[in-house]
């Protein structure tokens, strides 16, 4: 058998049809260049620069396009949803304080122009003649502290060296400066001297910097898993009766965001676009909002697994007790 039958067997007819041949080309006009550009990551780089100019996602607006066209064709029923999140890794190194501030620092001063190398040099040899890992690796535990005071003693002189430079303080690397000042440190400024002073790990919030590779992704822990990166949430259609089931709604948060904001901002615009009636979710995306904007929208919202958290096979729970009328008929001890 040929490849053309093989192909013509597979899902490759469906795909050309509903999504290839329904792809927009005008709607990304603004993109054409006369320099040809050919690269995912060029692409991926006008996209963006494209959507922090205008405020549209054109992948989006192409994702709804040709979903609500699908919709349909298939003859899907809409009516009933059902929602879900997902944690997704950032593709980033998992660094200790010390070697993450220390790789801050050094970004910074790779940053800088020749002759402002030749300036602070001397100051900063002990933290930028190696990599960042290699300096906390090499390091005692009980030196740990100690360096990161002084590693935030240098940041904080190099944020003021430049704080008044235009041409400076744009940077990038310079703002991962000024952010990991106020996010890892205080900042105490006396009459007479400023003192840096490191915070305590529990006073770091998880929407702090996790690595200035990614000055995005945040910190999250649940179940006893500790995650760094961003939240995806996903709405498909879910009735029974339907072909086939597709996705109406995809979205990217970081990963703080909670399940029950989410679903108050996506539903608006998922009831005008499909006129959802009924939104099955987990119990986490429940709430006085996420149920407000539900009734407002006309929208039944169905939660599946209670909230809270999971029970101790070892521990007494309520379950273990029997009660009737409000009053307690039996108990472990029984």
């Amino acid at each position: 058998m040929g490849v053309k039958k093989i192909l013509d067997k597979s899902w490759a007819p469906a795909f050309r049809k509903l999504i290839f041949e329904k792809i927009d080309e005008k709607r990304y006009a603004g993109l054409y260049s006369e320099v040809a550009s050919r690269t995912v990551y060029y692409n991926r780089k006008r996209l963006l620069e494209y959507e922090t100019g205008t405020g549209c996602n054109l992948l989006e607006e192409e994702f709804k396009g040709i979903t609500d066209d699908a919709l349909k064709q298939l003859g899907v029923d809409t009516s009933a949803r059902r929602m879900d999140s997902s944690f997704v890794g950032s593709f980033i190194k998992q660094m200790s304080r010390l070697e993450f501030l220390v790789k801050v620092l050094q970004n910074f001063y790779r940053d800088l122009p020749d002759e402002e190398k030749e300036r602070w040099e001397s100051l900063l040899a002990e933290y930028i003649e190696e990599e960042a890992e290699h300096i906390s690796f090499r390091l005692r535990r009980s030196e740990v502290e100690e360096h990161l005071k002084r590693v935030g003693d240098l940041l904080f002189q190099l944020h003021e060296a430049y704080a008044e430079s235009d041409k400076t303080n744009g940077l990038k690397s310079y703002q991962h400066v000024s952010r990991v000042l106020s996010e890892q440190f205080n900042v105490v400024r006396g009459k007479e001297k400023t003192t840096i002073e490191v915070k305590l790990a529990k006073e770091i919030s998880a929407s702090s910097l996790q690595n200035p590779a990614d000055g995005e992704a945040t910190f999250r822990r649940k179940a006893e898993e500790e995650h760094q990166g961003y939240l995806l949430n996903i709405a498909e259609t879910c009735s029974p009766e339907n072909p086939v089931q597709l996705l109406t709604d995809v979205a990217v948060y970081q990963n703080i965001a909670s399940d029950e904001a989410i679903l108050a901002e996506r539903l608006p615009a998922l009831k005008e676009r499909t006129g959802v009636e009924e939104m099955i979710v987990d119990a986490g995306f429940t709430g006085e909002v996420s149920e407000k904007v539900c009734e407002g929208q006309g929208v039944e919202l169905v939660p599946g697994k209670v909230k809270g958290r999971r029970v101790s096979k070892e521990k007494l729970s309520l379950r273990d007790f029997k009660f009737e009328n409000g009053e307690l008929i039996s108990c472990p001890a029984d």
